[in-house]
């Protein structure tokens, strides 16, 4: 539970960090295509997505530091062995804004063995849920929240559509 706790307090800096990024790293991009680059205004951009990464590399790390503290030396021990050659290769999805018109992009990393796509699940302002099999028109100021869910708690509420994970996509009101 304190380790719940402590997460949840540092992960939205850590995301809004990532769409600040994403914003100027964009904004970078566009910079740098046009015929004449302002040197000035490009370094300056470079500045300020060099201080994010920063900002984010040290709130994540914080967020390890902590929650390894919390830890005694005989969980740290217990996790350390517990970690299996399957763990190192269970999808993980990274989401990220790309090019001038950020758009949404699931990739996903590790081997899946053949098990399929994750089920997608969007929910909208009103509350209302629906299923998709694309991410490409969700734009990401558009989104309040994602989570994933795998394994059983996949299955327990979605069923067997779950069964290869589920992404679910909040959008803001």
């Amino acid at each position: 539970a304190q380790i719940k706790k402590m997460y949840a307090a540092e992960i939205g800096e850590f995301n809004s960090l990532k769409w600040d990024l994403d914003a100027a790293q964009n904004e970078l991009a566009k910079l740098l295509a046009s015929s004449k680059v302002d040197r000035a205004k490009a370094l300056g951009k470079m500045d300020e997505v060099s201080g994010l990464e920063e900002q984010l590399k040290r709130v994540r790390l914080g967020m390890l530091v902590d929650i390894k503290n919390v830890l005694t030396e005989e969980q740290q021990l217990k996790l350390k062995g517990l970690r299996t050659a399957a763990d190192l290769n269970t999808p993980t999805y990274h989401i990220a804004a790309i090019n001038e018109s950020p758009r949404m992009v699931l990739k996903v990393n590790g081997d899946t063995g053949g098990s399929g796509e994750p089920l997608f699940v969007v929910i909208n302002g009103a509350g209302e849920q629906s299923f998709v099999t694309s991410t490409n028109q969700i734009k990401p100021d558009d989104i309040a929240s994602v989570n994933v869910l795998k394994g059983d708690a996949a299955t327990q509420k979605f069923g067997a559509k779950g069964k290869n994970g589920v992404v679910i996509i909040t959008l803001k009101k």
